[in-house]
């Protein structure tokens, strides 16, 4: 029979990896997703799943108003 330790052991390079959490990739993406109504990508916020601007945002309780 033949013995595992007589066959030469193999050594590979040691490199090192970078691991990016997804979490941070989903923030980058959504930084740079427009407004739904003026299409600005600068203080976008979510609003009902939307994005919406900070400026839109202040104007959407007069849009939604029945008064």
């Amino acid at each position: 029979m033949s013995s595992i330790n007589s066959t030469p052991s193999q050594k590979q390079p040691v490199q090192q990896a970078v691991i990016i959490a997804f979490s941070d990739l989903t923030r980058k993406k959504n930084r740079f997703q427009p407004c739904i109504f003026c299409g600005e990508t600068i203080k976008v916020h979510k609003f009902k799943g939307k994005n919406v601007c900070t400026r839109c945002l202040h104007q959407i309780p007069a849009i939604f108003s029945f008064a």
